[in-house]
């Protein structure tokens, strides 16, 4: 159950914009967070919560001697890799960001 501060704080996060979701804590053993536009409020019989933010995904052509090549899908880095005049060190290295 959330503290009176922690409830503002996802009640603010609604007010700015940001996504919300929901779970319901009536005894469902399956329960999961879903998105909920429009939320009720009912902190009895439901949990709310900021919608978690996805992990940046990045692929990252590393060259010897240059600078690496960042990329934002693996077929972009594969085709840079082969436009390059540089030899790479790695090529479409998958880098996923960790969100604490």
């Amino acid at each position: 159950m959330k503290t009176d501060a922690e409830k503002i704080e996802v009640m603010q996060a609604f007010l700015r914009g940001q996504e919300i979701q929901v779970m319901s804590l009536e005894g469902l053993s399956d329960a999961e967070w879903h998105n909920h536009p429009a939320p009720v409020w009912s902190w009895g019989i439901c949990d709310y919560r900021i919608k978690p933010r996805e992990p940046r995904v990045i692929w990252v052509n590393e060259y010897y001697g240059q600078d690496d090549v960042v990329h934002d899908n693996e077929e972009s880095a594969i085709r840079g890799a082969a436009r390059n005049s540089y030899a790479p060190k790695r090529t479409a290295v998958k880098y996923i960001e960790v969100i604490e």
